[in-house]
């Protein structure tokens, strides 16, 4: 197996992973979908050489007992058709399983139809195994010559080649995806007192009337790019937080310092913001209750995509579009995870329009949105 990038972005700003043979492969794996993977496939994608990491799709076995396996293996289907649409290119897939029933092979019937629907799409199929505790089994439509029943070890040198990788290249993952779900779920004894986010409503309203509705905005855009450049302080977040929830509702705060976040910045820098905005709003995000806190997930997941964490960016657009169903930046994301596109894309869209065009009215006062003629042919 040859170098993979652990995850999708500009090839320039993330460091290549080595990760070599199916223990290596099973070691990445939690790294690449962001928390250790129980009773589940994951499904790989990659591009053309020089390889890197596309797509990564997981699903619960027990979703092709619950709804069939037609419906199971269409659902990553047209997960695989919407990458595409947008242009990605895909050209092989490893397919692991995560099973305590590992040494059975569980859900064969799935996984050949996997594999067949696959190759309709053109990827050619290469490791498709099982995996639990420090063993490894091959499911036999892909390796003519069955695994011994007590199957192979994993081998420990490839696993410990793989993380190490990873850990450098400063990719994490948590215990479980609930622990994930947690880790930006609404914290009940830190919330904001919903006084607090109706006088920074007032706040706004106050300054739109009188005629400094600009003011306001470029206040909240400053404060929050300061923020996003310095060490975390929970009294500075209990102080602004109410005014940067409500402000992260509006395209021309929330645009403007991203912008000033991605763009025009070189690789280390950009990333030490980004980071630095994760570590606020994930805070944030946890103190917002209701509808407010949509925006705020959506904006947490816009910088964790941009990171390279499609899982943790995901979950947190879910965990928008629950908070604000329809948020269209929450939808965007969403869309863009499950479909490969690469972040440098909304950049490259973020940078043609400038800081000016973002801070003040357009035609349509909404979020950016990308189209699929917008995304260029590569990933």
């Amino acid at each position: 197996m040859t170098s993979l990038r652990a995850r999708s972005g500009d090839e320039s700003e993330i460091p290549a992973v080595r990760i070599t043979g199916p223990s290596g492969l099973v070691a990445a794996v939690p790294y690449l979908v962001g928390f250790a993977p129980v009773e589940s496939v994951v499904v790989v994608l990659l591009t053309p050489p020089p390889r890197s990491v596309a797509l990564s799709l997981r699903m619960d076995l027990d979703l092709g007992a619950d709804t069939g396996v037609d419906a199971a293996v269409e659902v990553l289907g047209d997960a695989l058709d919407r990458a595409i649409v947008f242009g990605t290119v895909l050209d092989r897939a490893h397919l692991v399983v995560f099973s305590e029933a590992a040494g059975g092979l569980p859900a064969e019937e799935l996984i050949e139809s996997l594999v067949v629907m696959l190759a309709e799409r053109g990827v050619d199929v290469g490791e498709v195994i099982s995996t639990t505790g420090d063993r490894r089994w091959c499911y036999t439509q892909q390796h003519p010559h069955p695994c011994p029943a007590e199957g192979h070890p994993l081998e420990r040198s490839e696993m410990l080649a793989a993380q190490a990788s990873l850990v450098r290249a400063g990719v994490g993952y948590l215990t479980s995806r609930s622990e994930l779900v947690e880790s930006i779920a609404l914290d009940p004894d830190r919330a904001l007192p919903a006084e607090a986010l109706t006088r920074a409503k007032g706040e706004r309203d106050a300054r739109v009337r009188s005629g400094d509705g600009v003011g306001w905005r470029r206040l909240q855009e400053d404060t929050l790019w300061t923020a996003f450049d310095s060490a975390y302080d929970d009294a500075a977040l209990a102080s602004r937080g109410a005014a940067w929830a409500v402000a992260l509702a509006d395209s021309r705060v929330r645009e403007p310092v991203l912008f000033r976040v991605l763009v025009g910045l070189g690789p280390s820098r950009r990333q030490e913001l980004l980071a630095g905005a994760r570590m606020w709003l994930s805070a944030l995000v946890a103190r917002v209750p209701g509808s407010d806190g949509g925006p705020v997930a959506a904006t947490l997941a816009a910088v964790a995509w941009q990171q390279g964490d499609g899982a943790f960016a995901r979950i947190a657009a879910v965990r928008a579009l629950e908070a604000q169903p329809g948020n269209t930046l929450g939808e965007l994301i969403l869309a863009a995870c499950s479909s490969g596109m690469p972040p440098r894309e909304w950049i490259r869209v973020l940078a043609s329009f400038g800081l000016h065009e973002l801070r003040f009215p357009r035609p349509s006062d909404e979020a950016i949105e990308l189209e699929p003629n917008q995304w260029s042919a590569s990933a």
